[in-house]
């Protein structure tokens, strides 16, 4: 009877278990986000190996096609590190340089990938900005960066600057052919743009715009192969 028993109440949980609709993650609620004068980094999710120092730098790693100066040749004038600041657990502060260095800046028309629509071709942006983690000579690996998981929905936050006002629109692909929609504002300053990236099992669709999430936590990332 002991066995029967047993038998039934797994039975019913089954059951149970099987009339539990899948529930979709909440979707998030998002705020406009644009100038920022400092970068305010805490509370870093999940465990990581120690950190003593944060470098703001740009141009590191670019997406295959991008025109303008090279890494190379950034390298040699070494004017991808912007700036250094301890690693504190219990909070750390950059504040972004108001004057990025000119080797940095390019046209955006270079560093936004054809087919979207620039309201001045004529402006200047430096992108591509990371927070590395304790760099090894003129190498990043380690970096810090803001973002969210939402289901298959990925968000993450970037630094841009540009030295006028200017809007991003329209929808074509990026440097990976991947479908992107642009629905961006730029001020004079550094700003705030979010990535979002909607995964499949085979591709990936991407919106760039100045709508964050709520729930943005910091993580730690590591680049792998060449750095």
């Amino acid at each position: 009877m002991k066995k029967h028993l047993i038998l039934v109440s797994t039975a019913v949980a089954l059951a149970l278990q099987a009339c539990v609709k899948y529930e979709k993650p909440a979707e998030p609620t998002f705020q406009t986000v644009g100038l920022t004068d400092a970068i305010e980094i805490a509370g870093i999710a999940g465990d990581h190996p120690a950190i003593s120092q944060v470098t703001f730098v740009a141009r590191y790693h670019m997406p295959p096609g991008v025109k303008g100066s090279t890494a190379a040749e950034l390298g040699e004038e070494n004017a991808r590190v912007m700036l250094r600041a301890s690693f504190s657990d219990g909070g750390t502060r950059l504040l972004l340089p108001e004057n990025p260095p000119q080797a940095l800046m390019s046209s955006i028309a270079d560093d936004i990938p054809e087919g979207f629509e620039i309201s001045d071709p004529a402006a200047n942006t430096v992108s591509f900005t990371e927070i590395a983690c304790d760099m090894d000579g003129d190498r990043v690996s380690a970096h810090l960066y803001l973002g969210r998981t939402v289901g298959a929905t990925t968000y993450r936050l970037q630094y841009v600057y540009c030295d006028r006002p200017v809007t991003v629109t329209g929808s074509g692909v990026d440097w990976w052919e991947q479908s992107t929609t642009y629905d961006l504002k730029l001020e004079k300053g550094w700003n705030r743009i979010v990535e979002r990236s909607d995964w499949s099992a085979d591709s990936k669709i991407q919106a760039v715009t100045n709508r964050m999430p709520d729930g943005m936590e910091w993580r730690y990332g590591m680049w792998l192969g060449e750095r």
